[in-house]
């Protein structure tokens, strides 16, 4: 038995799901999400996944890779890190275009509600509001737009289709009175 005849997976033509997955945690990795604002005692940031930008009244900082804020900013990122992921799926044909983007609308949508609900359920004379930077979302909706999406050219696992009746074939030539006196009628094979 051959490979084919156990792989788990739809066969896909187009852009490899591997290609996209990397452009993805590069863009996810590197591109801000969001500002969060400050008042006077409070710093105003603007935040990536792997860099931070601390700015403020006599201050000015540049953290990267602080496991301290990695782990603060999840709730504000995890969203961000479902849209590469629904990204990927969309190119392995496990997800529709639609889904996809209201996921990424949900990854800017939910850090500023949730700062909001945040500042309304603990109160406080300052409030600290997050307010998206939407590079990854337009990033994402690029990729969708210019590179083409997967076609299914198996209904099934493990079935390969037939194509090569779709393939352009040149015809054949056409005989003349020449050609055809030319040839030579072979003769049949006796058993």
């Amino acid at each position: 038995m051959t490979q084919d005849e156990y792989s788990t997976e739809m066969e896909l033509y187009g852009v490899s799901p591997i290609i996209i997955a990397y452009i993805m945690i590069v863009i996810t990795l590197t591109a801000p999400f969001g500002y969060i604002s400050g008042d006077f005692p409070f710093s105003e940031m603007v935040y990536a996944f792997l860099w931070q930008i601390v700015f403020g009244s006599y201050r000015f900082y540049i953290y990267f890779f602080s496991l301290q804020w990695v782990f603060s900013l999840l709730r504000l990122t995890i969203l961000n890190w479902a849209y590469a992921y629904w990204i990927v799926r969309y190119y392995q044909a496990k997800s529709s275009r639609f889904t996809v983007i209201m996921v990424g609308l949900l990854s800017l949508l939910l850090p500023f509600f949730g700062s909001i609900f945040d500042f309304v359920i603990m109160g406080g004379p300052h409030p600290q509001i997050v307010y998206p930077i939407p590079l990854q979302f337009i990033a994402g909706l690029i990729i969708l737009r210019r590179i083409e999406g997967p076609e299914v050219i198996s209904p099934w696992s493990g079935v390969r289709l037939d194509f090569s009746w779709w393939k352009w074939k040149r015809a054949p030539p056409m005989k003349t009175e020449e050609t055809v006196e030319t040839e030579v009628e072979t003769p049949l094979e006796e058993e």
